[in-house]
């Protein structure tokens, strides 16, 4: 199984977006003031203990954090290619801000304002979360109040082919983007401690999974231009990285978003 270029399969696409304004990025972003905590991924997956080889059959496929894909775009993101009756949910506490339709991809944005942890009022920081590309969204309006784990809905959709993806699929992209200028950083950073370990271990799991499913026991990358084979998923890399598993980098400044070749870690043409 390789990838190669998108162009027909059906997908859909999640975007989660925390946008950050004002202030300093170490104080702010991790120091005690203005904390943003999450509790999930924003979508279910397999206990890390269940043995069922089926686990996971419901996720086709799964990019990580700062990996690179065949048409040399960073994934500041976590994106998960499902089944369609795959669940979007709340990755945190917070008050729904805004509801907007999408002409353009017949679908919803769904803004969350985060509740975070703050010591008073001191580094006061204005967070905001977009469930980018949601439909079936209910009666979901400004004003509600959601809890981590609440259905938002399900992944939106729209056409795309890739060799790599051998049936019809849904894409769910958690795409958490702390921003403070442009920068992009990896969802594990804020998983609440509670949740961390268990998310590592299914994460870990989840691309085990996958391999397993891929001929030869490897899903595989083709890079586009060199026509070079290498394996999807670069364990080493994601241990050395010493985020959490699926991440290869802590964040992603926007410069390596629009050049990769920028990264401390870069594979592609």
């Amino acid at each position: 199984m390789k990838l190669t270029k998108y162009a027909g399969t059906m997908v859909a696409y999640i975007s989660i977006f925390v946008l950050v304004f004002g202030g300093l990025s170490g104080f702010f972003l991790f120091g005690n003031s203005g904390k943003l905590v999450i509790y999930n991924l924003g979508i279910d997956m397999a206990a890390y203990a269940d043995p069922n080889p089926n686990r996971n059959e419901h996720i086709i496929s799964f990019s990580g954090f700062g990996m690179v894909d065949e048409s040399g775009q960073i994934q500041a993101c976590f994106k998960f290619y499902t089944k369609e009756d795959a669940i979007v949910r709340a990755p945190c506490d917070g008050v729904i801000m805004n509801v907007e339709w999408q002409e353009e991809s017949n679908d919803y944005s769904v803004m969350i304002k985060p509740k975070v942890k703050r010591f008073l009022n001191f580094g006061r920081v204005d967070w905001f979360i977009d469930m980018d590309h949601v439909r079936n969204i209910g009666s979901i309006k400004v004003g509600d109040k959601v809890s981590a784990g609440d259905p938002l809905g399900n992944p939106g959709y729209f056409q795309r082919s890739n060799d790599f993806i051998a049936e019809d699929c849904y894409m769910f992209e958690v795409d958490i983007q702390v921003l403070v200028g442009a920068t992009h950083y990896a969802p594990f950073l804020f998983l609440d401690s509670s949740v961390k370990d268990k998310y590592d271990k299914e994460v870990t799991q989840l691309m085990q999974d996958l391999d397993a499913r891929a001929a030869g026991g490897r899903l595989l990358y083709k890079d586009r231009t060199t026509g070079e084979t290498t394996p999807w998923f670069d364990y080493d890399a994601m241990a050395a990285a010493g985020v959490g598993a699926g991440c290869l980098l802590e964040k992603i400044p926007e410069k390596w978003y629009r050049d990769p070749s920028q990264t401390d870690y870069y594979r592609g043409g």
